[in-house]
């Protein structure tokens, strides 16, 4: 049984109630209330997720009582019965009904075009309308990539009982597109290079020197997997880089 016990309100008066004629107790015997949840003596306090039953123990056994009868709490909410005899009273906390996952959120927002680069942490909220949220999930994606990467969380109420997961997802890519140099073939008056890169990745080529003199200049922007360069001089030496960029922003 899942439960995280039963709550315990005692206002305690030193009020000690007399037999009635013919009655005789012991010379100062003052009459004393135990309740027992589940027969466990003290173990009143908190929410219990399952029925609950509240009985007594009043000593002495002839002492008057009131109300001290045993009765089984099943409905979610908070229940209270009072035994007279040294005036106890005990309020019990039922709450068999599960909370409810509503929410997630995240720690920032996409990273570039909806996609998320880097781990991000995922908090997710709830309600319940008995005992009260008492925590819901919280954790960090940090892979794998995916278009709709899913994440699940749940809730958990001061009762223990646990809600059915929240699913949500997310864009995420934390991997640079993979970029293969292939040839480079110069030839008369121009320069070809080639590369493979995925089709998604668009290819930037850097040349140095640049078109105007020594410092670089961005020759080639596109999707395609060569580029024939015929803005070069015969005898001189060119230095290309190139670099392939995926849809959520990673770089080679």
């Amino acid at each position: 049984m899942q439960r995280a016990g039963i709550a315990l309100a005692a206002a305690l008066a030193a009020v000690a109630v007399a037999g009635g004629a013919g009655q005789e107790h012991a010379a100062g015997a003052v009459p004393t209330v135990t309740p027992l949840c589940d027969g466990v003596p003290g173990g009143c306090g908190g929410w219990s997720a399952q029925p609950v039953t509240l009985s007594w123990r009043v000593s002495p056994d002839d002492a008057d009582r009131a109300g001290c009868t045993t009765r089984t709490f099943a409905t979610d909410g908070v229940h209270q019965q009072t035994c007279t005899a040294f005036a106890v009273t005990v309020t019990v906390r039922v709450d068999r009904t599960a909370p409810q996952a509503t929410a997630a959120s995240l720690s920032r927002p996409p990273d570039r075009s909806g996609w998320h680069t880097a781990p991000v942490a995922v908090a997710f909220a709830g309600t319940d309308a008995t005992s009260g949220v008492a925590s819901c999930t919280s954790l960090v994606y940090a892979g794998p990539d995916a278009l709709d990467a899913p994440v699940a969380g749940t809730c958990r109420d001061l009762a223990g009982n646990e809600s059915a997961p929240l699913p949500v997802t997310l864009r995420y890519d934390a991997t640079p597109p993979a970029l293969a140099i292939g040839a480079v073939r110069p030839g008369d008056g121009f320069s070809v290079v080639v590369w493979t890169a995925p089709p998604d990745a668009r290819v930037r080529v850097v040349r140095t020197p640049g078109l105007r003199g020594a410092r670089p200049s961005v020759v080639f922007r596109g999707r395609a997997r060569a580029f024939a360069d015929r803005r070069v001089d015969n005898g001189r030496v060119y230095r290309y880089r190139i670099e392939a960029v995926d849809q959520a922003g990673n770089a080679t």
